[in-house]
């Protein structure tokens, strides 16, 4: 079924195929990929990459480094910090500048970052770091012990986990007072 889906006879490619790096025609230079049983159903097998094969791991790595810079004491107060930190700088990004800071995020950080998005929320302008903590404190305000040093504290994880160079260039491109908010003291 996945063979047919993702046939060379289809004229566009499905979502589904997209999604899997299929595109149902073949490629100078490329794999030809997995002949199924069934004639003339290909489908190109695509690994998966290693940050999605490794990305529980990698994100418990940096919840510890979250957890042991900010002093907190337990996964799920790390978890609440980073969140509110997040959704912190969300709300201060466009849509398209959102996507494309999330791309240069880890897996399950990028999803942590896109969750419960309202994508028509008016957008807050960058202030001083004090009070855009004082907001990320109040995610789950009854729950939340993230520390006044909670932005610097995730910056300080985030970037032991994201490619440097990349992170830097999405920030760059990104509004004034964006690299402030991930700068480290």
């Amino acid at each position: 079924m996945e063979g047919e889906a993702c046939s060379s006879r289809q004229r566009k490619p499905s979502i589904s195929c997209l999604l899997l790096g299929v595109d149902g025609r073949d490629k100078p230079g490329h794999d030809e990929g997995r002949q199924f049983s069934e004639p003339n159903k290909r489908m190109r097998l695509m690994p998966i990459p290693m940050d999605v094969q490794h990305a529980s791991e990698q994100f418990e790595s940096f919840l510890a480094d979250a957890r042991d810079i900010s002093g907190l004491a337990t996964r799920n107060q790390t978890y609440t910090m980073v969140q509110g930190v997040l959704q912190v700088f969300r709300r201060r990004l466009s849509l398209a500048d959102a996507i494309r800071f999330a791309g240069a995020l880890p897996p399950i950080l990028r999803a942590i970052f896109v969750s419960d998005w309202d994508t028509d929320e008016i957008r807050a302008p960058f202030g001083d770091l004090a009070s855009m903590a004082q907001e990320a404190q109040a995610l789950r305000r009854d729950h939340n012990f993230a520390p006044p040093s909670c932005i610097g504290d995730v910056a300080a994880a985030l970037r032991k986990h994201v490619d440097a160079a990349d992170f830097e260039r999405v920030l760059a491109s990104l509004p004034d007072g964006a690299a402030e908010f991930w700068r480290i003291s």
